[in-house]
């Protein structure tokens, strides 16, 4: 008991502390219709939203909205209410950055770092398999791999090795609700679309996009309507949003996304299943969240009870597929008034 009460006076602490970080203000995601879009701003020819997340809407792609500042990152995908990703870039002091990181985009665009990193390695895609439930990674060392992602930790395990024959390199992927593969080729003249096989690792062409992949780019799929989209940079005055047909690989424009020259990594669509049958913080299943249920998460986290999964689904707040003292630091915030929703 003595060992509980001193977590929770740390936690207690760290939370009066934490008042004074400013968090990013919470996302306001665009009200038209048409498909919800996410993604990072590598570069833009006017260089003033780059470094950024920023989401648009498919039928308006030109009217972004930025939403919080990050690191280099080429890898991102959305799953449940969470971005995740792996940043890829060097600070001004020259250290190279690679770890994993969360950003909620239920609480406002924050970003955590659950800790775990790629190890050096380049993940330069990443897409969620509704198929087998499994967040999947596009790497390279000497080769391209595809590895499988831990949303909890950010550990890589690689899964299988791709065979690219005589194609140059890769630079996007996307998977639908069907869990099939799709990689575009890098091409300075015209990009291939192709599917993958996940037990050999050999690529089967689909057909060429007429359109080139030779910088920093990337393709998603709508889990809802199978539709592949791809944020493809030409030249750097010259970018666009365009749906890709699965069968044939031939590109529709959509229209420009945001600026001039805007490169767009870790592409995703804003897509969520069912709505939950529980309240988000509410671990004991009262109807409100209250200081209960901050004690119950950190006597989770200190392995001192085990919770159902039910309970489990609501105290892991930040979504990260656990709950841990993150997640019970948070609930005391919203219980103490020191922040307005989970």
């Amino acid at each position: 008991m003595k060992t509980l009460k001193k977590a929770f006076s740390i936690l207690l602490v760290c939370s009066l502390l934490l008042t004074a970080i400013p968090a990013f203000a919470e996302s306001t995601l665009p009200e038209k219709g048409g498909v919800m879009f996410g993604g990072y701003a590598v570069h833009d020819f006017a260089e003033n939203d780059y470094n950024k997340f920023i989401t648009f809407s498919g039928d308006q792609p030109g009217q972004i909205e930025v939403q919080s500042f990050c690191l280099t990152t080429y890898a991102a995908a959305y799953y449940n209410g969470v971005v995740y990703g792996y940043l890829y870039g060097y600070d001004q002091e020259g250290t190279l950055h690679d770890e994993f990181y969360t950003m909620n985009t239920l609480t406002g665009y924050m970003i955590d770092f659950p800790g775990g990193n790629a190890g050096g390695e380049f993940v330069y895609a990443m897409a969620y398999n509704y198929a087998d439930d499994t967040m999947y990674a596009l790497c390279d060392e000497d080769h391209p791999y595809i590895a499988s992602v831990d949303l909890a930790t950010g550990e890589l395990t690689r899964f299988v090795d791709i065979n690219l024959g005589s194609f140059l390199g890769l630079r996007g992927m996307a998977i639908n609700a069907d869990g099939v593969f799709y990689l575009l080729t890098m091409s300075a003249v015209n990009s291939r679309l192709l599917t993958l096989n996940m037990e050999t690792g050999a690529l089967t062409e689909i057909g060429a996009t007429g359109k080139p992949a030779y910088y920093a780019q990337s393709m998603t799929c709508d889990p809802a309507t199978g539709r592949l989209y791809w944020a493809q940079l030409e030249t750097y005055t010259n970018n666009g949003l365009f749906e890709i047909d699965p069968a044939t690989a031939a590109c529709t424009s959509m229209g420009k996304i945001g600026v001039e020259g805007m490169e767009i990594t870790g592409l995703y669509v804003v897509f969520d299943q069912d709505e939950p049958d529980y309240l988000l913080g509410d671990i004991n299943d009262n109807g409100e969240i209250d200081m209960q249920d901050a004690l119950m998460a950190l006597r989770a986290s200190m392995q001192l009870v085990e919770l159902t999964e039910r309970q489990t689904l609501a105290g892991d707040v930040n979504l990260d597929g656990s709950v841990t003292t993150t997640d019970a630091l948070r609930i005391m915030r919203l219980v103490m008034g020191l922040i307005d929703e989970l």
